[in-house]
């Protein structure tokens, strides 16, 4: 903006046509080409007093109001109650959320069964646990996740609070409190006591006793040389079955306990690790449904698929004896058979390890009929 009036930008387009009229006042010519000018100047003039208009007032400075934390949470972990937040992204004015002096966690107890409190009610009632000031704030940004971990022997037990934080930037202002979280802080479960793990056919048969308070369990497992345990399924009885065995390989258990609470659940104590090595010494079942068909040139076998995860394939016997190397499919054509004598046959089923199935019911044939 150059800061002219209206009146100066209409002297200048003014001027401009009394120029182009003075060129010969009573020619025709001199009046077709005012005409012309007027109708190619138009538009131009219209921007021409659009860009005269006055400076407006200056806009206010930012104010850098983080916007409130929208993802706390927390929960009790054995004698600690751990809580996680994350940096805001922007500020209320739309901006990167970089100017940000501390965050304040604030606690209200509440009876069991409320929902929410206003944000006044958190003022009033609430007391500060932890502030994550300066120091802590060094070298994140935006985006960036937090954990907090503070003590239990620093919160009452068996009393429900509230939680709510504020960030606030470098002026100490908030646009409000996070989102609100429920807890209710406990004596954590004792550790479960496991005992020594059972290897059965359908699986490692795992059971445990009971710790008071427990009313869940999440069973934990490392094989062989993994280098972290890894949870792999939840009870809410003492027992599992674990049929993802890897024999011959070491497996290591342990049971993590949980203690249901009005807000949720605590985790409690860690089981000491039981342990053991399985050894496949269980055989598949014996192959069903084995029907024999005499042909001039052979008896012909046939039965039904064994379901076995481990199965290697099956061996047939004739009068006793094995007749076959191991074969994968149900189906075998003995063309060894002596014509016209009948065979007593049965199939056994073998699996990866080598063990072997009892026979299969048997039947009887001879070829050449």
């Amino acid at each position: 903006m150059n800061g002219s009036s209206p009146a100066a930008c209409g002297k200048g387009a003014g001027d401009a046509v009394a120029a182009s009229s003075r060129d010969d006042e009573n020619a025709p010519r001199a009046a077709v080409l005012l005409s012309s000018f007027f109708r190619r100047a138009a538009p131009a003039a219209a921007v021409l007093w659009a860009a005269c208009g006055s400076i407006g007032d200056p806009l206010p400075p930012m104010a850098h109001i983080p916007e409130a934390v929208g993802d706390l949470a927390a929960r009790q972990v054995v004698d600690e109650i751990v809580v996680t937040w994350s940096w805001p992204l922007l500020t209320t004015e739309g901006a990167a959320a970089g100017r940000l002096s501390r965050f304040t966690l604030r606690a209200v107890e509440v009876p069991a069964d409320a929902a929410g409190l206003p944000e006044a009610a958190i003022d009033e009632h609430g007391r500060d646990v932890a502030v994550v000031a300066a120091g802590r704030l060094a070298g994140k940004a935006p985006g960036d996740r937090f954990e907090l971990r503070l003590p239990l022997e620093d919160w009452r037990l068996d009393r429900t609070v509230i939680l709510a934080m504020t960030a606030d930037n470098r002026a100490g202002r908030a646009a409000g409190y996070s989102n609100q979280v429920k807890l209710q802080p406990i004596e954590p479960p004792a550790a479960a006591a496991v005992a020594q793990p059972v290897v059965t056919q359908d699986g490692i048969a795992l059971t445990w006793r009971s710790p008071g308070g427990a009313g869940a369990y999440v069973i934990e497992r490392r094989v062989g040389s993994e280098p972290d345990f890894s949870p792999v399924a939840r009870a809410e009885q003492p027992r599992f079955v674990d049929r993802a065995v890897q024999w011959g390989r070491r497996h290591e258990y342990r049971i993590r306990s949980f203690a249901a609470t009005v807000a949720g659940e605590a985790e409690g104590r860690l089981s000491a690790t039981a342990a053991v090595t399985p050894a496949d010494v269980f055989p598949p079942a014996a192959p069903q449904g084995l029907r024999a068909v005499s042909t001039e040139a052979a008896v012909e076998l046939s039965w039904s698929l064994n379901r076995e995860p481990d199965l290697a394939g099956y061996r047939v016997l004739r009068d006793g004896k094995a007749v076959s190397a191991v074969v994968e499919r149900p189906a075998f054509s003995d063309r060894q058979a002596s014509a016209g004598r009948e065979h007593e046959y049965a199939v056994v089923a073998v699996d990866g390890a080598g063990n072997q199935s009892g026979p299969s019911a048997p039947v009887t044939a001879a070829a050449g009929r």
